[in-house]
């Protein structure tokens, strides 16, 4: 079998316009599909996460500027917030109904009374309450601040000032890792399944070999998945649709693999 080093591209482009180069991304280990992996999750993580970022820049500068417009002084000590204002404060409203900041000591965690929102955060007496569609949390003074000093809402202020850039870049590296965890668990599941059905099929099946070409088998899908999540379109059973393409890939290109292993085998038994 030819071992001749293929240039990234090349095994990009290959990974789903050709089932027969798949006998080039077999190596003795699994560090050449790790580092395929590494780098293309890494592309996708970084122009996903720059589009999302571009999309709420806007937002967020908005966000910070109302910040310093609306907040009225307030401290925070032996985990109780003290203002002397006129309750509620709202702090940041958007236009859309997006996002809610405000200030309401008297609230008690009743969950209807700011629903019309998208994303609350409520600063309560003794609690900070956070709600949007996927969560609910909630988390004392104490905690997040201790009960030994006195924090005020100019220092609250220029530590959000001062912290957009920092969010970015947790969020780049977030995101990069999430999808480098869920690029893995797609791997081993379809790995899985296609090393199960050739051993049903009374195929010659080996684990290693089948996870290591199914990661280049992933490359398809998961481009088009984060163009998915990119355009937020909603398909059904998207998730089932994309596993399924995988599973495909993947399946013809170890076939592949099996076939053009067996013909050299062939070829050198004639040579003999």
């Amino acid at each position: 079998m030819e071992k001749t080093k293929k240039p990234l591209y090349w095994i990009f482009i290959k990974s789903f316009t050709d089932m027969h180069g798949y006998k080039h991304f077999v190596s003795k280990n699994f560090l050449k599909a790790f580092v395929y992996m590494l780098l293309l999750t890494l592309i996708l993580s970084v122009v996903f996460t720059t589009v999302y970022v571009i999309s709420i820049d806007k937002t967020t500068s908005d966000i910070i500027e109302q910040l310093k417009s609306n907040t009225p002084f307030f401290a925070i000590s032996n985990g109780e917030l003290k203002i002397n204002q006129d309750q509620p404060s709202t702090l940041v409203e958007t236009s859309d109904k997006g996002t809610l900041i405000i200030i309401d000591t008297e609230y008690t965690g009743s969950i209807t009374k700011y629903e019309e929102y998208e994303t609350v955060v409520i600063l309560a007496k003794n609690d900070i309450y956070l709600s949007n569609p996927s969560i609910r949390y909630l988390v004392d003074y104490e905690t997040l601040f201790g009960t030994n000093d006195e924090i005020t809402s100019e220092t609250l202020l220029n530590i959000i000032s001062g912290s957009k850039s920092f969010l970015y870049v947790f969020l780049y590296i977030t995101i990069f890792l999430f999808m480098l965890f869920n690029y893995f668990m797609y791997t081993l599941l379809i790995a899985l399944i296609v090393g199960i059905v050739r051993r049903i099929r009374k195929k010659l099946t080996n684990f290693g070999v089948c996870l290591q070409l199914s990661v280049f088998a992933l490359t398809l899908p998961s481009m088009l998945y984060t163009l998915w999540m990119l355009t937020s379109i909603n398909i059904l059973l998207g998730d089932f649709l994309i596993i399924l393409l995988s599973y495909l890939i993947a399946s013809k290109g170890i076939n592949a693999y099996y076939v053009d292993l067996q013909k050299d085998i062939t070829n050198k038994d004639k040579l003999v």
